[in-house]
């Protein structure tokens, strides 16, 4: 892993990474913190595909190593009730943790993991800002602590997917969709 993050960061590209365990997470962080051509990579964030077993440890190591977390919402109906089966209660503490990363100003998008499950960003939506599952599940939510706003929750989808390109020099340019006329009734979501 650390080779592959240094060789990235020496060529200027980004990685994204899939983890869905701390373990692996663990991993990518200390490969990006290892890479000597890091502070040379000027337009590469590397980032964490999932980044669902989390703990205030590996997120303040994302923060510090400035790493994108790309999430995906939509597995809140599918996992809720399978995640403390298999980790145990003692590690519940901060997984699906995205309230919490964004607190933290983690640079976080959201995505579907189509073709795995549903492309619809509505559904990604919903579990987000509800953290139910699709029947409505638990009334009060699965961690209802780390809830996200509906604004957030949007912004996910829209603005925040800029985040998962390379880094750029702030556009002064009208974008190809503005170029036809398309944009957001919602300016802050573009």
């Amino acid at each position: 892993m650390t080779i592959c993050l240094l060789f990235f960061d020496r060529h200027q590209m980004q990685a994204a990474v899939h983890c869905i365990g701390d373990r692996a997470m663990d991993m990518v962080i200390e490969a990006v913190a290892k890479s000597p051509y890091r502070k040379d990579n000027k337009k590469g964030r590397h980032g964490i595909v999932h980044c669902q077993i989390t703990n205030p440890r590996i997120l303040q190591g994302m923060k510090d190593q400035d790493l994108l977390a790309y999430i995906q919402p939509v597995f809140i109906d599918l996992d809720m009730n399978t995640v403390e089966p298999a980790i145990g209660a003692q590690r519940m503490d901060k997984v699906y943790a995205w309230k919490s990363m964004l607190d933290m100003g983690i640079h976080t998008s959201g995505g579907s993991d189509a073709p795995v499950v549903s492309f619809d960003a509505m559904e990604n939506i919903y579990f987000a800002v509800t953290r139910k599952n699709i029947s409505g599940q638990p009334q009060e939510g699965w961690i209802p602590s780390e809830k996200i706003s509906v604004d957030e929750a949007v912004k996910l989808f829209t603005k925040k997917t800029q985040l998962m390109l390379p880094i750029q020099k702030t556009r002064t340019e009208p974008s190809k969709w503005e170029k036809c006329g398309l944009r957001s009734s919602r300016e802050e979501y573009l």
